[in-house]
């Protein structure tokens, strides 16, 4: 065995038989901070979702079908392929087109885009 091993082997003992002539290590004590003040808040500015002025979010309620130019709506949706799902049982089949993707507008006339995964026919 090398000099290191063995040193590495008598720290190991060492640290495991706990002997009391070496005292155990302590922490540092930890000074008392108190508690944070109390204080009243502000904001530069009450923002309310869809208040408009910036991008982030949808503002409620959604509309299905995006405005064409004439103002009219148009109800645009995207199919999976068609799939036929099974009941446990295995005693009734539906065939369907599960929806893929779906364009609506928010309250403010944004366009919203909601995309749906594609179900397991099999699961449960």
């Amino acid at each position: 065995m090398s000099t290191q091993q063995n040193r590495q082997i008598r720290e190991l003992v060492d640290g495991l038989s706990q002997r009391p002539d070496r005292p155990m290590p302590t922490l540092r004590p930890e000074e008392p901070r108190g508690g944070i003040p109390s204080r009243r808040g502000y904001v530069e500015r009450a923002y309310q979702p869809g208040s408009g002025g910036g991008t982030a979010g949808i503002a409620s309620p959604l509309t299905e079908g995006a405005t064409a130019s004439a103002g009219t709506p148009v109800f645009d949706r995207e199919f999976y392929d068609r799939s036929t799902y099974y009941a446990n049982d295995y005693l009734l089949a539906v065939e369907m087109r599960p929806l893929k993707r779906i364009w609506m507008r928010d309250a403010n006339g944004s366009a919203v885009e909601l995309h749906f995964a594609e179900p397991d026919p099999y699961a449960t």
